[in-house]
């Protein structure tokens, strides 16, 4: 596990909260926990690995400290796959707030980190980074999104 998570999981526990029971996210999808999607098999798989089905959530809602655990492996897993996406070695790279930055985007939604963003990466292009983490990773104009991406790409770009 990398340094920058020490700084990630707060924040990740800050703008995602913490539910132990199952509610509607903003797009209607079943959610509990740190924002873990119920229709993503990922998820499932992972919450049943840790021994919780959507029955034993219904009755016995999911524990912090289990979601904590859950949390950890979406994380594992989400840092291997935009590990492979943009190099290890570029990954490496990057300092702690970039990874921070970048990692909290790939948890929240693995597609918000596209072709542009990656080209950008490869290219050592951090203003344009910071410009797709706020300005193209919001296409719904959500406020509460854009108040995420704002500290995201203050995360990643101190210097904007």
């Amino acid at each position: 596990m990398g340094k920058y998570r020490e700084a990630l999981k707060p924040f990740l526990k800050e703008v995602e909260g913490y539910s132990s029971t199952i509610y509607p996210d903003a797009k209607g999808n079943p959610t509990v926990g740190y924002g873990f999607n119920l229709n993503s098999p990922e998820v499932v798989s992972t919450l049943n690995a840790h021994g919780y089905d959507l029955e034993k959530i219904q009755k016995e809602g999911l524990p912090e400290e289990v979601a904590d655990k859950i949390k950890d492996s979406i994380l594992d897993r989400e840092e291997n796959s935009f590990k492979n996406s943009i190099t290890p070695e570029k990954f490496e790279s990057l300092s702690d707030n970039e990874k921070s930055a970048l990692m909290s985007m790939q948890y929240n939604s693995p597609g918000l980190i596209g072709p542009n963003m990656r080209g950008y990466l490869g290219a050592d292009d951090k203003i344009n980074v910071a410009r797709e983490i706020l300005l193209n990773s919001n296409k719904n104009k959500d406020l509460g999104v854009l108040k995420r991406r704002l500290t995201e790409s203050e995360m990643y770009y101190p210097n904007m």
